[in-house]
């Protein structure tokens, strides 16, 4: 395997923290930190292995939070679910998408959240970790979001470097197997780079020169593994919280893409005078024998359409079967939207697949549906991709969610029903342990079934990203 030196770069490390020593970070690190610098291996499923340092004395907490769940086993078994040709391979997330929900969080240790000593650049090779970059955040909201998800520098460059550097908090480097992770960012991807053959991580080990490490310090209770992989299972903390403006599955972590397609002008609204006899009618009834009745767009989300009538009609995915299995509406965000589709009604509910999303973000240009009130979308997580059940009904007028989520149909009777539910008063959730949002009705809203006219066309089943769960 190629071995990279790194005694150069270790120097001018330990030089540059001499000199920044006086100026004193913002960032609180643990205490007891060893004098040494431990070394990691990456085991692949593959067989192949890739090893490297770790560097506490640039990103103490970092490293002790990286060290500590590597030695617990946290990272077995994970893709590396993201892969930017010549920018970077990420992975750490159990459920295998930027849409983590690990409970905690670790401090920024990087120049532009206050932290000074870490001057280590985004070089080939580098692990560093992900970390949110949401608008509507503030800035210390978004350098303190880092937790469990990292990434692997694939190449050296200018580029790579301007987007990077004192942004993010570098804590390691690879020093042999840099081979690897450059044919592994050769894999074909999917337009939000999921790789269709994503490398799997048989373990991660770390050498601490027989040195223990601290603990790190972590803001929020960890979930296990076990639960963010089957949110059924008992939980064992608290679900961060969820930003109320956008209808999600999880939050998202996540590092900037090498180029981002600009957002095109949403200005097609469906209106309520329109000709609706040939379009698909969806029927929402309740079990209180209300009803909803929604006009479909094929034309505009025609996998979205195809994928909303094959749940319904023929797996009778939103039926009331029992007093376990059975959908709700289990969030209510007052002046903006209702939420359904997850039979965990967590929001948290994994289905097994998931569908394109068609959305003038992701590229689909037929789809000029604004967000008004009575639209029905598609909930999704941070990948563009990752729809699948869940569906929102808007009261209000979100239009920061016009070309970011796949619309496909508005209310044509009914919208009365959509706003009492939207009026319904709301708590804690018991799905989720120590919920913070508030958003869960405190009167049930259980869907009896959902059905589809279609007109008579046949509208056969779309095409998936992976294989439903029964």
């Amino acid at each position: 395997m190629k071995k990279i030196g790194t005694g150069i770069l270790a120097a001018m490390l330990v030089a540059t923290l001499f000199l920044l020593a006086a100026c004193g970070d913002k960032v609180k690190t643990p205490k007891g930190i060893p004098d040494v610098i431990p070394e990691f291996t990456i085991t692949m499923e593959d067989g192949n292995v890739i090893k490297g340092e770790l560097y506490p004395k640039t990103a103490p907490n970092t490293v002790c939070n990286f060290i500590a769940l590597a030695q617990e086993g946290y990272f077995d078994g994970l893709q590396f679910y993201r892969i930017v040709k010549d920018f970077v391979l990420q992975t750490g997330s159990p459920m295998n998408s930027s849409a983590g929900n690990s409970g905690f969080t670790i401090a920024g240790e990087f120049p532009l959240a206050g932290f000074a000593k870490n001057t280590q650049r985004h070089v080939a090779g580098t692990l560093s970790m992900a970390r949110l970059n949401i608008d509507t955040n503030t800035p210390e909201e978004n350098y303190n979001s880092a937790s469990d998800q990292f990434f692997i520098v694939t190449q050296t460059s200018k580029n790579n470097s301007n987007m990077l550097d004192d942004q993010y908090a570098p804590f390691g480097l690879v020093t042999e197997g840099l081979e690897f992770v450059q044919q592994y960012e050769n894999r074909n991807t999917d337009s939000q780079q999921v790789p269709y053959d994503p490398p799997i991580i048989k373990s991660i080990t770390i050498d601490t020169k027989g040195k223990d490490f601290p603990a790190p310090i972590r803001v929020g209770e960890r979930i296990s593994k076990d639960y963010q992989q089957n949110p059924t299972s008992p939980p064992t903390s608290e679900k961060p919280k969820v930003d109320p403006s956008t209808p999600t599955v999880a939050p998202v972590s996540t590092v900037p893409v090498a180029s981002t397609a600009p957002t095109k002008a949403v200005t097609t609204v469906p209106t309520s005078t329109e000709n609706v006899s040939k379009l698909p009618i969806a029927t929402i009834k309740m079990t209180d024998g209300r009803e909803i009745k929604l006009a479909l767009y094929p034309a505009k989300a025609p996998i979205t359409v195809a994928n909303f009538i094959d749940l319904a009609n023929n797996q009778k995915f939103y039926d009331n079967v029992s007093e376990k299995r059975h959908i709700i509406f289990h969030r209510i965000a007052p002046g903006f939207m209702i939420q359904a589709g997850d039979i965990t009604a967590s929001g948290a509910g994994q289905s097994g697949f998931a569908i394109k999303g068609e959305f003038k973000e992701n590229n689909v240009e037929t789809n000029d549906i604004s967000f008004v009130p009575g639209v029905i979308g598609m909930a999704r997580s941070g990948s563009y991709d990752s729809a699948s059940t869940q569906f929102f009904i808007t009261v209000g007028t979100p239009t920061h969610l016009d070309g970011q989520y796949a619309a496909f149909g508005r209310v044509i009777s009914g919208m009365d029903v959509v706003q009492a539910i939207a009026n319904i008063p709301t708590g804690h959730n018991p799905n989720i342990p120590g919920d913070k949002d508030y958003e869960f009705p405190l009167e049930e809203q259980r869907i009896a079934s959902i059905r589809v006219d279609t007109k008579g066309v046949d509208f056969t089943a779309p095409p998936r990203l992976n294989v439903p769960i029964a």
